[in-house]
């Protein structure tokens, strides 16, 4: 266990294609999860974070990885180095996130698989893409709220400019289903 916040996990996502080559990545930190500490990130943004790219290469580079990664760190503040806390060989729950920012991984592992590749050069992502997984958040929220750690107002100021990749006007069951099931 590394002490620290959850904003203190950072995160690599990539796809790397069939001649072990990384085709597109992000890099991201959580901002909230749950259940906090150990859980799934409930909100999330984009950051530009080189060292947790690069940490993140040379592991799948070691691995003579293919297709899709998910490596994740926490900073340990003792020494503010990089602790591995998993590698995950599928796509991520926040794939939204990483559209949101400009890559489309669905859409390049796709093009891969049909052997297309990607035309031109490495799509670059945006920072500061904030995406929330409203469900989870909640979950978060009342979590955090029963520690008193998070007011009511306070969660819903965090949630000011985030995408939402659940809740949408014209189709709200998807969000109540979520929210309700046990």
């Amino acid at each position: 266990i590394i002490p620290g916040p959850d904003t203190d996990l950072v995160s690599y996502l990539g796809f790397w294609n069939g001649e072990g080559k990384e085709v597109a990545f992000i890099t991201k930190r959580k901002l909230r999860q749950f259940p906090s500490l150990y859980g799934n990130g409930s909100i999330q943004r984009t950051e530009i974070l080189p060292e947790v790219a690069e940490m993140s290469r040379r592991l799948l580079r070691a691995l003579d990885y293919r297709g899709f990664a998910g490596v994740e760190f926490k900073v340990d503040r003792h020494n503010d180095s990089l602790r591995l806390i998993e590698i995950n060989p599928r796509s991520s729950a926040m794939n939204e996130l990483a559209v949101v920012a400009g890559v489309d991984f669905p859409w390049i592992a796709y093009r891969s698989l049909l052997g297309m590749g990607m035309d031109g050069e490495q799509p670059g992502f945006r920072p500061d893409i904030t995406c929330v997984n409203e469900e989870w958040d909640v979950q978060a929220f009342l979590e955090l709220n029963r520690r008193g750690e998070m007011t009511f107002r306070e969660w819903i100021k965090s949630l000011r400019g985030a995408h939402r990749i659940i809740a949408a006007r014209d189709d709200p069951k998807p969000l109540l289903f979520g929210l309700f099931r046990g």
